[in-house]
């Protein structure tokens, strides 16, 4: 009888263990990601990696809005990376769209000549991951972010 129970014990969590993994995505660090994308596109004199604080402070997220991020940002030109995992892309696009209206009017006032850069940005998602590049190298910011988001 105790042997019974036991095996029943034993399986019962096995089979736990098991479903608590289904559905979860096991991701590279949004830092790692961002930091690569910065380095593959020659970025790392342009732009510097933010704090959290700054990072929510910027994009206004709510608790929750995102699983993990990274932000970088230029002190003077449009440049942006950003990665953010999240379980609700759409919402994220959302804020991540007004922070870009809000740089765009930015760089209008003090520098016209990066505002296309931002309307030409890389602003894409997929199920679980957000993620924006802003350079001068269109096409390699667009070959970056096809790789990352396969």
């Amino acid at each position: 009888m105790l042997k019974k129970f036991v095996s029943s014990l034993l399986a019962v969590m096995v089979l736990t263990g098991c479903a608590g993994t289904q559905g979860t995505e096991s991701h590279e660090p949004a830092a790692d990601v961002a930091a690569r994308i910065v380095k593959d596109l020659h970025l790392e004199e342009n732009v510097a990696e933010t704090t959290d604080r700054m990072l929510n402070g910027l994009l206004f997220f709510d608790e929750g809005d995102i699983t993990e991020g990274s932000l970088y940002v230029s002190q003077n030109k449009a440049d942006t990376v950003a990665v953010f995992y999240t379980d609700d892309p759409e919402k994220v696009m959302e804020k991540t769209d007004t922070y870009l209206k809000t740089l765009k009017a930015q760089l209008e006032t003090y520098a016209p000549s990066e505002v296309f850069k931002v309307d030409n940005g890389i602003v894409e998602h997929n199920d679980y991951m957000v993620l924006v590049i802003i350079c001068d190298d269109l096409q390699s910011a667009k070959d970056e972010a096809a790789k990352i988001l396969e």
